[in-house]
């Protein structure tokens, strides 16, 4: 059947309704939706034509402004097929999505002809929605480069940038509407150079300059002490929420991944093996970065970045998490360039799998409450993210903190209340107002499951 183009009659919250040629296959995705989610569990729906050539399609979570694909045909040859891409309108008043960014998987990587290329690590080619706009600006030179996302929420081909290894280049994005003045930074990428190894990872914090008093200082403790456990891993002065939670969900359900991550490589230094996907094999291959035990300290005493809960003496704490979140910022060119990401970058750099998304808007409560408890019942790992501020269901923030990663630590129901159990990466800070706590003060607490709905948008799970 010769495929013909399409005509989109009314969008409303439910879905697309439409006109194509009768009996026609539709396809539809929401590319504002997670668009940096696993790549392996891509949200289509598909529904045929009916005879007279009219068609209701669902879009995943709809909201104002978000992009959305349309197909039309066959979506394995793109030669029969129709692909529109369109924005939904008429939703609600302004745009109810600001523009969410993965640069954990990409790597700006300097050639022989002194630009620095995009190279992406991660299964999941796509850094956000479509048309967004990426700003980023060398803090050396002061240069500014302006990106647009393309149709598929990729890097555009061959961009490149003018730099010098251990440039960093601050990112802030905008789709027109939210951050439009790119006034609010999101993240940082440093450049790299195979030819010139980075010996150590770069303490600097990109526009926010040094942590004041942080050096590099040699730490004696053990690497691992008692066993590799999910309360061991704390957050420190780096935004690495995300790689704190994933990295306490991984120690909790499978720690011996993570002793087979780090080994020592002689001479008091560690290697430490991530995986990359690489595009050309179809598979994850390792990537190993190999890091000595001087560790960012204050004025020579505490930890200033990540460190283990059983002391801040370098001397007697153990390595093993500090050594791993400085290997990954050794791999990024910068600790700053660790800061702000998702759990899914985290699973695949440590597990070589992307694990499944799940959006707590799209799930009702008895079906979030049996998924949260599959995932504890197969032991794999979970993190849960917080919606940002302007998400906020009301005023009464209950202590949680906006756009941060927790681990999860359990589901269970009691008197007919159903409750989750989970670990603020920081160690510390427990939520109030309905809330329950140990009263330890280790960052750990229990909220109803309502509660969670409200809060919290989406779960990580690393399948």
């Amino acid at each position: 059947m010769p495929v013909t183009g399409v005509q989109v009659e009314r969008i409303t919250r439910e879905g697309v309704y439409g006109r194509v040629a009768p009996g026609a296959r539709v396809t539809l995705e929401n590319l504002s939706a997670s668009p940096y989610g696993p790549l392996g569990q891509r949200r289509l729906h598909v529904v045929h034509a009916n005879p007279g050539g009219d068609f209701f399609c669902p879009v995943p979570v709809a909201r104002e402004g978000d992009r959305v694909r349309l197909v039309v045909g066959d979506q394995v040859s793109r030669g029969a097929a129709v692909r529109q891409l369109l924005t939904l309108r008429g939703l609600a008043a302004r745009d109810e999505r600001r523009p969410e960014v993965e640069v954990q998987g990409l790597r700006l990587v300097r050639g022989a002809d002194g630009l620095a290329r995009f190279v992406n690590v991660r299964r999941n080619p796509a850094v956000g929605e479509p048309g967004v706009t990426l700003r980023l600006t060398n803090q050396r030179t002061g240069a500014q480069h302006d990106l647009v996302l393309d149709d598929d929420g990729r890097i555009p081909a061959g961009a490149a940038l003018a730099a010098e290894p251990g440039d960093l280049f601050v990112v802030a994005a905008t789709d027109g509407v939210h951050n439009a003045r790119l006034g609010e930074r999101w993240s940082s990428l440093c450049v790299t150079d195979p030819t010139q190894p980075v010996d150590e990872p770069s303490l600097c914090l990109g526009d926010r300059g040094p942590s004041r008093g942080t050096r590099l200082a040699s730490a004696s403790g053990p690497l691992v002490k008692g066993g590799i456990d999910g309360d061991d891993p704390l957050q420190g002065a780096v935004g690495d929420c995300w790689l704190v939670a994933a990295v306490s969900a991984i120690a909790r359900m499978c720690p011996e991944r993570l002793t087979e991550i780090i080994r020592p490589a002689g001479d008091g230094r560690y290697a430490v093996t991530f995986k990359a996907w690489d595009e050309a094999t179809g598979c994850y291959v390792d990537h190993v970065e190999t890091v000595t035990a001087r560790l960012p300290r204050i004025a020579g005493a505490d930890f200033a970045y990540g460190r283990a809960r059983d002391g801040k003496r370098p001397d007697t704490a153990e390595l093993w998490w500090p050594l791993i979140e400085k290997a990954y910022a050794q791999w990024k060119g910068s600790y700053d360039a660790i800061d702000c990401g998702y759990p899914y970058a985290a699973f695949e750099a440590l597990l070589g799998r992307e694990g499944e998304h799940l959006d707590l808007d799209e799930l009702d409560a008895d079906a979030l409450f049996a998924a949260l408890g599959r995932a504890e019942a197969e032991r794999a790992p979970v993190v849960l993210c917080s919606r940002p501020e302007s998400d906020w269901p009301r005023s009464d923030r209950r202590g949680l903190v906006k756009d941060h990663a927790y681990t999860l630590l359990g589901v269970y129901e009691e008197g007919g209340e159903r409750w989750v159990r989970l670990r603020n990466p920081w160690g510390e800070g427990e939520p109030t107002g309905g809330a329950r706590s140990d009263r330890k003060d280790d960052g750990v607490f229990e909220l109803r499951l309502d509660d969670l709905r409200a809060y919290f948008c989406w779960a990580s799970v690393a399948r």
